[in-house]
């Protein structure tokens, strides 16, 4: 069966429920998403009847892998897929998106394959699997009545961003997501942190008191109330990415670890160009929604070089004044950094 959800963005999304077999996808036009579901139906019956269906018009190789996760989970397919995943993630355009447990079952099927592959792949497994184990820090960030999303976070650590805040754990979102001035911000003392990349969802509460937060790099650190969790932190890149007007192939790329929707964990590799970059700001086409904002976003090399903030159709561009493009903005990690070595913070509280 069919359900469809008009999203705060605007656009559609449609879901699926059929013959054992769940799909889900948004689009910019009910119409489309409509369509885009008559033709899930239609291969849910299909499969059900016969036991396998035809390879759709115009299917891409993510399609397919899917398709062949469905149908074939044991080995040796089972355990080629994070390979083929991998070498698609590299590719720009490629995009995975990972529901929890899902995240958890890769982790170990990527482990599985260290140890199975010598060279063949190796260096490509070894790229695959580090977003899949700094997933586990990244945390949905929620209004704890009702466990409602409000953006994403992740952890870090204080002493990389003050000395003063030494090795205690804090999760770093935008100033938009939470802090005590802004209008679409939530006060630090009514949300938590749901870590999602495990079996089951972990909530940590965060303290009333908000570390620091400067609406200059739309920044907040929050620490947790009681309990931390047991993540390791990113630290933040020493480098920021480069990228010219007129750069030649291969182009830069950028990944995000996020909650678009404020629904399930996202690895998002899909339209990943680093478009420019200019005044400690960040401009990519790495795709972002709703529930995204406070992100982490990564380079190649899995270092984090930037907190997402916001995306616009109409973003002025870094390189030529007056023009403007569709793209996502991040203030480079230094940049935060540097802000909060130079601002005020509040040290954990004696009990």
């Amino acid at each position: 069966m069919a359900t469809f959800s008009h999203l705060p963005s605007g656009k559609w999304r449609a879901q699926v429920r059929r013959a054992g077999l769940y799909r889900n996808a948004t689009f910019a036009k009910k119409r489309d998403a409509e369509a885009w579901a008559a033709g899930i139906e239609t291969q849910a019956h299909q499969i059900a009847a016969s036991g396998f269906a035809p390879i759709p018009q115009g299917a891409t190789l993510e399609m397919l892998i899917d398709k062949y996760v469905d149908t074939f989970a044991k080995t040796p397919g089972k355990e080629l897929l994070p390979l083929l995943r991998a070498e698609l993630l590299k590719r720009i355009g490629g995009e995975v998106t990972f529901q929890p447990l899902q995240v958890v079952q890769e982790r170990k099927d990527v482990l599985g394959l260290q140890k199975t592959f010598d060279l063949i792949g190796s260096k490509t497994m070894k790229w695959y699997s580090q977003p899949l184990e700094l997933s586990k820090a990244v945390c949905r960030i929620e209004r704890r009545v009702g466990n409602i999303a409000h953006g994403t976070g992740f952890v870090v650590r204080g002493g990389d961003f003050h000395k003063k805040l030494g090795d205690e754990p804090l999760v770093l979102t935008n100033h938009h997501v939470i802090s005590d001035t802004h209008e679409l911000a939530l006060p630090a003392g009514v949300t938590q942190a749901s870590f999602m990349a495990f079996s089951k969802p972990r909530r940590y509460a965060f303290d009333p008191q908000i570390v620091w937060t400067d609406p200059d790099v739309d920044a907040t650190l929050v620490r947790f109330a009681d309990e931390e969790p047991k993540v390791a932190p990113f630290p933040p890149g020493e480098t920021c990415p480069t990228r010219t007007q007129d750069q030649p192939p291969p182009i830069p790329c950028v990944y995000i670890i996020h909650y678009p929707f404020g629904g399930d964990l996202s690895i998002s590799f899909q339209n990943n160009e680093l478009v420019a970059v200019g005044n400690y700001r960040l401009h990519y086409r790495a795709a972002t929604e709703t529930g995204s904002s406070g992100s982490p976003v990564f380079d190649d090399d899995w270092n984090l070089v930037g907190l997402h903030r916001r995306g616009k159709d109409e973003m002025e561009s870094l390189f030529v004044k007056g023009e403007k493009y569709k793209a996502n903005e991040a203030f480079w990690i230094g940049a935060v950094r540097d802000a909060c070595r130079k601002g005020t913070v509040k040290t954990k509280r004696k009990r």
